[in-house]
């Protein structure tokens, strides 16, 4: 029965490592189809921004999340993830707008969001933004990114019903 037990987990990981590879090619050709990438600009870079629920929103994506059946970052990389070709558009020209945080002021469940953009785009934003690259695009995006995350978040708890 040991043999049967590995020979079922060994097909399992053949079929996981099919669904990334899969899920890999997919998200390559949804990216070459982003209205800021051209088809065949392959050049990318991957930045990292900090994000996090108000108080308000973190009972309600607890419940989203129960519901669901995933864990609450899943979610909340889902819905931040899902801002990037707006993003793309709307920051291409102007770059980010000005946003003041508080200082210290962190939400609940922080997570740390991956955020593949045009390499052409992110070297555009770093110019405009973080002319030394001291701070790095993710940490100086961080305010905008998390002002328009809130409220596509909002927009997501509704939208699911929670």
């Amino acid at each position: 029965m040991e043999a049967g037990k590995e020979a079922g987990f060994g097909a399992m990981a053949s079929a996981a490592i099919e669904e990334r590879t899969a899920a890999a090619g997919a998200a390559a050709n949804a990216q070459a189809e982003t209205p800021d990438t051209p088809q065949g600009a392959g050049k990318t870079t991957v930045v990292y921004v900090a994000v996090s629920l108000t108080a308000a929103q973190a009972p309600r994506v607890e419940a989203w999340a129960k519901a669901a059946r995933c864990p609450v970052p899943f979610l909340i990389r889902r819905v931040a993830q899902g801002l990037r070709d707006d993003l793309c558009r709307d920051w291409k020209d102007t770059g980010w707008p000005e946003v003041c945080e508080r200082r210290g002021a962190r939400g609940r469940h922080p997570t740390s969001v991956t955020l593949t953009l045009p390499e052409t785009f992110v070297a555009e934003l770093s110019a405009r933004h973080d002319p030394l690259g001291i701070i790095g695009l993710g940490r100086a995006m961080g305010p905008a990114f998390r002002a328009r995350f809130e409220v596509a978040f909002d927009a997501a708890l509704a939208e699911s019903g929670f």
